[in-house]
């Protein structure tokens, strides 16, 4: 989509859609982890041609160099619900990543997050943080998942917000008061969880019949020795 740089500052912006894609990723994942890196990855390659195509219609681009040319036109603001994928992006360091082509694809995002406008690559192994947004190519934000437009395109859910902002060209990303306290109650029910767990931990123990104890203490002994 097309929009104003405010949205980094805002709540809401005024958003002119240029192009759209819905399909479903065709690899085996562990984690919505993955799923939204893979994705990001592509939406980026995508919006960078984008960003080069509204760059030649300025007379902005250089086509022996358009990917430079086309970043010193215009910046490009990532959105993703996935927190995950945003944290992962903005860390100082990348972490430890088991699976090497979703390494890979991080690295690449990477890259462009830490470039500045002109440049064809950046370096994260070299500065720690980011560019500034005022002087970033690309920059991302995370977003509250009830106010993501495109979720309809993919889930079988209402798509009123999604209709509100094409007939409008108006986005609001206010995180709703609804979300907020959704996720104060998972939160709340997942420490009230783990308190229940950690008191009847001590119980069960107490409540073991210690022969039973030393009769697992013996099997798991010959099981050892047997699988040595």
């Amino acid at each position: 989509m097309l929009g104003s740089a405010d949205v980094l500052k805002d709540e809401e912006t005024n958003v002119h859609p240029l192009y759209h894609q819905s399909a479903t990723l065709k690899r085996v994942v562990r984690a919505a982890y993955q799923t939204e890196t893979y994705q990001m990855q592509l939406g980026v390659e995508h919006v960078d041609v984008l960003r080069a195509a509204v760059a030649d219609m300025f007379g902005k681009l250089d086509r022996t160099n358009w990917e430079c040319s086309a970043s010193a036109f215009c910046q490009n603001i990532w959105l993703t619900d996935c927190r995950s994928t945003s944290t992962s992006l903005m860390r100082p360091v990348l972490g430890n990543i088991t699976d090497r082509r979703l390494a890979i694809e991080v690295a690449a995002l990477r890259q462009s997050l830490w470039r500045k406008p002109g440049e064809p690559l950046g370096n994260d192994t070299v500065e720690d943080e980011l560019p500034p947004e005022g002087q970033a190519a690309d920059v991302i934000r995370w977003i509250d998942t009830d106010i993501m437009i495109v979720d309809p395109l993919t889930k079988a859910m209402s798509a009123e917000k999604l209709y509100t902002a094409l007939d409008s060209n108006y986005w609001s990303l206010k995180q709703p008061i609804e979300s907020l306290m959704k996720k104060r109650v998972k939160q709340a029910q997942r420490n009230s969880a783990q308190e229940r767990k950690k008191r009847s931990a001590p119980e069960e123990e107490d409540n073991e019949d210690p022969a039973e104890r030393e009769m697992i203490k013996a099997h798991q002994a010959v099981s050892y020795t047997h699988l040595r």
